[in-house]
């Protein structure tokens, strides 16, 4: 047997979950981490007794002797630093989002194709009960071919403002677009059907409950995409709303039948409804198993077990050699609609080309693509983080903001 997989983190926040995570598989063990924040790197410390060195260099911990590296910094900051792992030859777990412009899309693609290593995207949303289910009946043929679908990742963070953002008033939380964050919905949707986006707009609601914490983007986005089938499928974002528990949604209309999971509280539940359903019986509901029980992540169930699915998944691939869970293509398909559907709010919500990064003379196009709405970029790439205009925050607000973070360290 070969040696067990060792695994860096790049990031302690999430990062340091999912080490745990690592070090409970028995084929990996997590052994060095990169972190910033001097706190959390003595947290890592005490948390992953296998931990030889935690750093605060990212270029260090690439020198240590590490066969994968988990990409879990800022979620708008993934890309450069998987180039680089890719690039040493380190197998890449990434976080959401794959990137944040169409130009850093680009480059990551390209950084594949030229590397030995996996590229593998984090996204845990694919993972759920209910998604791995519906992909199940729906790769069966039982619901026939999708024709329209809706998901929902609906989640008001305002409470914990503070936690998320440091009350720091340029933490990517505050500028990112509404629609942005969109792989927790539109990723199910892509798993389950194995279609992808091909054109995309996007609308936004105002900025009226995120201003009071800080976020100058807008509460909420909505996009419809197109897919490469003829379907349709409907987006609903949120972090600044009133809403609880919060949403994982997935529902898709086949030409046979009709499948999603419950609504709120209860969401592990599929329904089930198919065209020979007659009577009483129409109506199908259970709660699925996962299909691969996994003794050692008994003592964590974070996202009601889809996350050790995912680790699983991964580990598995870059022991056999590939090939990754979710690619870097699916990962693009998945995350350059949420960045593209801004921009369509952004510009009358116009409809846009969801381009297939898989091709080069596509990639060619949108090389130099590098518009975002991240404060430090090139003003002329830039834009505002609402697509109603600028949203202009008193002060005070983020010095509250930054009181109740540092009352939370002292707690």
């Amino acid at each position: 047997m070969k040696r067990p997989l060792r695994v860096g983190i790049f990031g302690a926040r999430r990062g340091l979950y999912l080490g745990k995570l690592f070090d409970l598989h028995p084929q990996a063990s997590v052994v060095a981490l990169c972190e910033q924040d001097p706190q959390r790197r003595q947290e890592a410390k005490t948390s992953l007794p296998q931990l030889e060195a935690a750093y605060s260099e990212y270029a260090s911990l690439l020198e240590h002797d590490i066969d994968v590296v988990v990409i879990a910094n800022d979620a708008t900051a993934h890309a450069p630093y998987a180039i680089q792992a890719l690039e040493a030859g380190i197998h890449v777990f990434s976080e959401v989002l794959a990137c944040k412009t169409l130009a850093e899309g680009v480059a990551l693609a390209r950084a594949v194709e030229r590397s030995q290593a996996l590229y593998s995207f984090a996204e845990n949303c694919c993972y759920m009960r209910p998604a791995l289910e519906m992909e199940r009946i729906y790769q069966a043929g039982k619901v026939g071919e999708f024709i329209y679908g809706e998901a929902e990742y609906v989640h008001d963070c305002t409470g914990v403002w503070h936690r998320l953002t440091y009350g720091l008033p340029n933490h990517w939380r505050n500028w990112i677009g509404a629609t942005v964050y969109c792989s927790h919905a539109l990723g199910p949707i892509l798993t389950i059907t194995k279609t992808r986006p091909t054109r995309c707009v996007g609308f936004t609601t105002p900025n009226l409950l995120g201003r009071q914490v800080g976020r100058r983007g807008d509460d909420m986005g909505l996009i419809v995409c197109q897919m490469d089938n003829g379907a349709l499928c409907k987006v609903l974002l949120a972090t600044a709303c009133r809403r609880e528990p919060p949403s994982h949604w997935y529902s898709i209309y086949g030409t046979r039948g009709h499948m999603e999971n419950t609504r709120g509280p209860g969401e592990e539940e599929v329904h089930i409804y198919r065209e020979d359903d007659q009577g009483s019986e129409y109506h199908r509901k259970y709660v699925p198993s996962f299909p691969t029980k996994l003794p050692w992540a008994r003592s964590m169930g974070g996202h009601g077990g889809a996350d050790a699915q995912m680790v699983a998944d991964f580990v598995q691939a870059v022991l056999q050699g590939g090939p990754p869970p979710i690619d870097v293509y699916t990962a693009l398909d998945m995350t350059l609609p949420g960045i593209l559907a801004f921009r369509s709010a952004c510009e009358g919500n116009i409809p846009l080309e969801v381009p297939d990064l898989r091709h080069e003379e596509v990639r060619a196009r949108y090389e130099s693509d590098h518009w975002t709405s991240d404060p430090h970029a090139d003003p002329s790439n830039r834009h505002s983080p609402s697509a109603h205009g600028e949203i202009s925050i008193p002060p005070e607000v983020y010095a509250e903001q930054r009181r109740k973070y540092l009352n939370t360290l002292e707690e």
